[in-house]
């Protein structure tokens, strides 16, 4: 367990959680969400780079507000099982409408590259496979394939000049692969692979953080419970919580209370213990960490829930932006004096404005462009 710019990351030695520990952590986080939240300051409310992880999961499978989480993800995790053995046994090819294969990929910037998204349910194609090559099913001539670095490396380097003929020419039109598929008559065949750095003992992690949240791409770590380092080498893997409020980390109570109480819910949840039954209740969740009886626990959790009450959300936002207009005038004071004392305080106002800033930046609709 380590706490990095205020996130605390959890793992577990020697290797990390596996596929039915991790589900029955997803599960109980997301259980006992709402009473989670209640603890979190203002500064984790309603964040747009701290973000419910049911809200996450669901604008990336594409479900609705009445799905069932705990349903989904079993299916998801039914589907992980039965095509583990396919990815496992090397490329995965499959011909299919070009315009169809359109709807089943995503595309990565600028760089050619093509992921799948979501299930191709009809065969079981699994999410985040790339697509390496395309051929014409009725001929087997090559339609597309997805750059090397050395076409990359050309692609940046040349100048802009759409006239270009020869390799050059060759490989800008290799990144149309929506023109080159989607116009073209009869079917084609695909191949996909799975991506370098994927490797046996934590593939089916990475099928399940695909599958979870592989649509939603980069912008699924701002999470509450990130889920994007769980496929990563099972020493290099970790659970995220995004969460963890650093403004905490003046408090010894306060860290000491939150280190513990992350580390008892995972815990407890991949050791299995059932999630009780009806409406979740802080005492509910309590019970579930087995914290009732811990005094020290307990002290914590009221002054989490004391200080909640006692916040007036919009008035907080208000007297963080002055404090931010503050600290300006203050750096631009200080870093004008020459001597040491003037220098130490520019670096003190600079480092608050850095940490306040990034508690404004998930309110403001435009982030760091409104707060400058």
């Amino acid at each position: 367990m380590c706490i990095r710019d205020s996130h605390l990351h959890i793992g577990k030695h020697p290797d990390f959680f596996d596929l039915a520990e991790l589900v029955l952590i997803i599960k109980a986080y997301l259980h006992f969400e709402p009473q989670i939240n209640e603890l979190l300051p203002f500064s984790r409310q309603e964040n747009q780079y701290c973000q419910d992880l049911s809200t996450v999961l669901r604008a990336s499978m594409q479900l609705s507000p009445q799905a069932d989480l705990g349903k989904e993800i079993d299916r998801v995790v039914e589907l992980v099982g039965t095509v583990e053995a396919m990815v496992e046994g090397g490329p995965i090819e499959r011909t299919l409408p070009g315009i169809e294969l359109m709807h089943h990929l995503a595309g990565r910037g600028g760089s050619g590259v093509w992921t799948t998204q979501g299930w191709v349910r009809q065969d079981k194609l699994p999410p985040g496979l790339l697509l390496d090559t395309v051929l014409d099913d009725s001929t087997g001539k090559l339609v597309w394939a997805r750059p090397t670095v050395a076409d990359l490396k050309q692609q940046w380097l040349q100048d802009d000049d759409d006239t270009q003929t020869g390799p050059l020419a060759a490989i800008k039109d290799s990144f149309q692969l929506e023109d080159l598929v989607c116009n073209r008559q009869g079917l084609v065949r695909c191949i996909f692979s799975v991506p370098d750095g994927v490797e046996r003992p934590n593939l089916k992690l990475w099928l399940l953080r695909e599958s979870l949240i592989g649509r939603t791409g980069h912008n699924a770590r701002y999470s509450k419970l990130n889920l994007r380092r769980i496929s990563l080498r099972p020493r290099e893997a970790t659970l995220e919580f995004r969460g963890f409020p650093g403004s905490e980390m003046h408090s010894t109570l306060g860290t000491w209370g939150w280190v513990k109480f992350i580390g008892l819910l995972v815990t407890r949840a991949a050791s299995g213990v059932p999630l009780p039954e009806g409406e979740p209740t802080q005492e509910l969740l309590l019970s579930y960490v087995g914290a009732m009886n811990d005094t020290m626990m307990l002290a914590w959790h009221q002054d989490l829930l004391n200080r909640r009450r006692d916040e007036e959300p919009e008035k907080q936002l208000q007297q963080k932006r002055q404090e931010w207009v503050d600290l300006w005038k203050a750096w631009d004071k200080w870093s004008c004096d020459d001597g040491l004392d003037g220098a130490l305080k520019a670096c003190g106002a600079w480092g608050r404005l850095m940490a306040i800033g990034r508690e404004l930046r998930g309110f403001e609709t435009d982030g760091w462009d409104q707060l400058w």
